[in-house]
């Protein structure tokens, strides 16, 4: 078997994916909420917001409302606002990487 063979018994581990909520768009299923998976080792920050998404068309506003920005990390300004909390978040996060959640240790 060769350093670059990708049979099942030496595939490389990979997390599993965290699934949030991101808030609804106007341009996007009618403004509903709609479910985002992310790789758990993007997540770089986590801070709580007061937005909305930017529409495309001038005519259509989305409200602003209270949710999460998640950045990403290894995308220059690329986040996504979603209706968890960053507890909720911070703990998706470290469950989907088998590691304890020690929030206190942020505070």
């Amino acid at each position: 078997m060769s350093g670059h063979d990708m049979t099942v018994e030496n595939k490389p581990w990979s997390p599993k994916m965290v699934r949030l909520t991101s808030i609804g768009n106007v341009e996007v299923c009618n403004g509903e909420p709609t479910s985002v998976y992310i790789d758990p080792w993007c997540i770089a920050l986590v801070n709580r917001a007061y937005g909305a998404w930017n529409t495309c068309d001038p005519n259509l506003k989305n409200e602003k409302i209270t949710c999460t920005t998640v950045w990403l990390r290894g995308a220059a300004q690329a986040n996504i606002l979603v209706l968890e909390t960053p507890e909720e978040v911070a703990q998706r996060r470290d469950a989907a990487l088998d590691i304890p959640t020690r929030l206190e240790a942020v505070k």
